[in-house]
């Protein structure tokens, strides 16, 4: 009735209602079919998932994902799981424990929109994760015509060394504009997303881009 709805909206709803865990894994098991379709035609990509809090909670999201692989018969490393600092923050114990379970499926992870809560440095440093997603406040802010974009310039130069201390590949999110990729690059960031590159497209649209092997940002 509504056409297409953006995350920021319908997922609110989902997390406050029943239906998140339902919802995490329908949109699991679509990923894995669309693999499974792009390794029929000879593209090797990772499909990057968002989870909530509440899914980090569910005790069956485990055997869930191992089940969906199993059935797609894909391997942890064609899937990464991005959750966000806050809600890796806000129960550090099980948190370790399900990434690790995770990391044990070969799956990749992220900490999403990285910079906007208040991460403890010794509990960041057990997390098993592989990328930190820095968020796209600051990034946004690189293309300010303001005093304080010094200050977010350095923000963004402590994440990327904190990353790189850790031996963590860093991600800029929300990119818009050339200038703002530019800066990023200049600090030594690994990848990027946003804008700039391309707007949320269905799979056949990104089935085009894959074939053709665009990739504008990405150092390694």
């Amino acid at each position: 009735d509504h056409g297409d709805i953006a995350p920021s909206v319908f997922i609110p709803i989902a997390e406050e209602s029943t239906l998140v865990h339902e919802l995490s894994q329908q949109v699991t098991d679509l990923a894995c079919k669309q693999i499974v379709a792009w390794r029929n035609m000879g593209i090797d990509t990772t499909v990057a998932l968002n989870l909530s809090i509440k899914d980090l909670r569910n005790f069956n999201l485990l055997n869930q994902f191992s089940d969906t692989m199993r059935t797609y018969d894909i391997p942890g490393s064609a899937l990464e799981v991005e959750i966000t600092e806050s809600a890796a923050m806000t129960d550090v114990v099980n948190t370790v424990t399900v990434l690790n379970q995770f990391k044990e499926l070969g799956i990749k992870l992220s900490i999403d929109d990285f910079g906007k809560g208040y991460s403890s440095l010794a509990y960041l440093s057990q997390l098993p994760v592989d990328n930190l997603k820095i968020d796209m406040y600051f990034v946004s802010q690189l293309s300010s015509q303001r005093q304080d974009r010094m200050t977010n310039v350095n923000i963004i130069r402590s994440i990327i060394s904190l990353a790189q201390s850790l031996d963590l590949h860093t991600v800029g999110e929300g990119i818009e504009t050339i200038q703002q990729m530019s800066i990023l690059q200049s600090l030594g960031c690994d990848m990027g997303q946003g804008m700039l590159f391309c707007r949320p497209m269905s799979a056949t649209a990104i089935t085009d881009l894959l074939r053709e092997g665009k990739v504008t940002f990405a150092r390694r």
